[in-house]
């Protein structure tokens, strides 16, 4: 198992001080209307691209060979990115930065707008690096215990720089600091925990399949034709995801909405600890006497 290293929590450390300082000096420089207007194109590309997904997914997952869902993300992601560059090129174009301002009053008021949008824009940087970090770490570290079974993907440099990275920053007091300035949910941590403790175990990803709203969705003639699918079973091995993103049976299931509607009433939380929890032992209705 990876263990907890001071030297790794004083890197992330000067790393998350290096990000906000350089994010508040940026916002500096280009003052508070340049700075506002890129942060506005993030909250403005991400809305549009959700909504630009959300309608093109469905409508396009009919008409092309791929699931609408991957569609929807892509065509989002596309939209979002080039919302956000027009704005920040109209900000570029049209107002000028903080050292090209005339007097000095004004040149205060744009440096300091922008440093206080650049040091907002900083924070929320070290709390998508939490998330990632903490999240990934946490879904890998139970593999890393004795007896675990290989994760998909198995256990890697990668996978244990993460795990001793989330174990160094979590540690002492500077990592309690560090979790008590994190804004996401801690539940969405426990479902990352279990995810992980769930794929390190057979035994607890079987009872998975057997909780009874998840059993109920594996019984879908949809989810029933990718299991005997050879061709998805070679690809899902060979960790080939081209090959399973085109694939026609998952293509099938992933644009099916009733099939989609059967899985978003899945509380995930509630199927991992039925899978983690320990069954009851079976209790023979005869028992013997001595």
């Amino acid at each position: 198992m990876p263990e907890a290293s001071p030297f790794w929590q004083n890197a992330f450390l000067v790393f998350v001080l290096v990000l906000v300082g350089w994010c508040v000096w940026s916002g500096w420089r280009a003052g508070i209307v340049r700075e506002a207007l890129a942060l506005g194109g993030v909250f403005a590309g991400g809305s549009v691209g959700l909504a630009v997904g959300g309608v093109l997914g469905p409508l396009l997952g009919r008409l092309l060979p791929l699931p609408g869902l991957l569609i929807g993300v892509l065509a989002g992601l596309a939209v979002g990115i080039g919302v956000y560059l027009a704005m920040w090129f109209l900000g570029a174009l049209l107002f000028k930065r903080t050292a090209q301002q005339r007097t000095m009053i004004v040149r205060l008021f744009y440096g300091l707008g922008g440093a206080a949008v650049g040091l907002f824009v900083g924070v929320t940087l070290v709390w998508g690096a939490l998330l990632v970090v903490r999240g990934l770490g946490g879904f890998y570290e139970p593999g890393f215990a004795p007896g675990a079974s290989k994760l998909p993907p198995p256990p890697n440099a990668a996978a244990a720089a993460l795990v001793k990275l989330k174990r160094s920053i979590e540690a002492g007091a500077s990592g309690r600091t560090l979790e008590s300035i994190d804004v996401m949910p801690p539940r969405v941590y426990r479902i990352f925990d279990k995810l992980g403790a769930v794929a390190a175990r057979p035994a607890a990803f079987e009872r998975l399949l057997e909780y009874p709203p998840v059993a109920e969705a594996m019984r879908d003639p949809k989810i029933v034709a990718i299991t005997v699918d050879p061709d998805a079973s070679d690809a899902a091995r060979g960790q080939q995801l081209s090959l399973l993103f085109r694939n026609p049976k998952i293509v099938a299931a992933a644009n099916d909405p009733a099939l989609i509607a059967k899985l978003q009433k899945i509380d995930i939380e509630k199927a991992l600890d039925y899978a983690l929890s320990t069954p009851a032992p079976a209790h023979s209705p005869h028992p013997s006497h001595p």
